[in-house]
This record gives structure tokens, C-alpha cells and sequence, in this order.
């Protein structure tokens, strides 16, 4: 028998993984001056963004009652982030770092949260019976 619950954590901590390893390019590139994230305060957004990815990776790999604030905590900063970044995007203000292709990464991180979301929620405790 296949174990869903099982299958759901994977998942989820295999894209909390891309995220952070998308994240952490850009941020790469941040660094060395070849790419340019927005500025919130002083640090750079991809920066802050792969520090939220981080958490939530921790937290599917970690998973305790502690652990849940982590992932939703670092979940609201690639949320928010994204939509405001996504917004900015589709009214015309380029903000967010380009794919090779010209796509906005803002919208891939966009995707990813709300697939983040929808893994975590299946993979808690509290899953309805039919994903158990």
C-alpha cells in the first residue's frame, strides 16, 4: 500500500528545495554584481527570500509543532514578496530578476508558495482522512 502521507512529504520538501536552490542562485548572482534583486532596507529581497525558503525547508524536514511557525513564518515573506513583486510586474515596474528567458522570477516563486502551502497543509496532522 502506498503511503500518501509519505509521498505528500516528499513532495514538500522537494520543492521547498527548488526554491531554495533557485533562491540561492540568484542570490549568487547578486553577490558577485551579475544580477540585481530589489532592496528592502538594506539587504537585497533575494536575500531575504532565501532565508524564508531555508526556513520552510527546515521546517518540512524538522517536523515538529515548533517547526510549523518556521515554515509559515518564512511562508509569509515568500508569499508576500512574490505577490507584491508579481503586482509590481503586471503593472508594468520591472522589479523582479529575469529568468534567461526574460520570465519574472517573482512569478515562479509565486507558484512554488502556494504549492508550498497546499503540501504543507496535506502533510499536517490535521489532513482530512481521505490524504492520511
Amino acid at each position: 500500500m502506498v503511503d500518501k502521507k509519505a509521498i505528500v512529504r516528499w513532495l514538500l520538501v522537494g520543492t521547498a528545495a527548488i526554491g531554495v536552490f533557485g533562491v540561492a542562485g540568484i542570490s549568487y548572482r547578486q553577490f558577485t554584481g551579475l544580477s540585481q534583486c530589489p532592496q528592502l532596507g538594506i539587504l537585497p529581497a533575494c536575500y531575504i527570500v532565501l532565508i524564508c525558503y531555508a526556513s520552510m525547508l527546515l521546517a518540512a524536514l524538522r517536523r515538529t509543532p515548533i517547526m510549523s511557525w518556521f515554515f509559515w513564518i518564512g511562508w509569509l515573506g515568500v508569499f508576500g514578496l512574490a505577490v507584491s513583486g508579481t503586482a509590481l510586474e503586471l503593472a508594468g515596474v520591472e522589479t523582479c530578476p529575469r529568468t534567461g528567458g526574460g520570465t519574472p522570477t517573482c512569478y515562479f516563486s509565486l507558484g512554488i508558495a502556494i504549492v508550498l502551502a497546499l503540501l504543507f497543509i496535506l502533510a499536517s496532522n490535521k489532513a482530512p482522512t481521505g490524504i492520511r
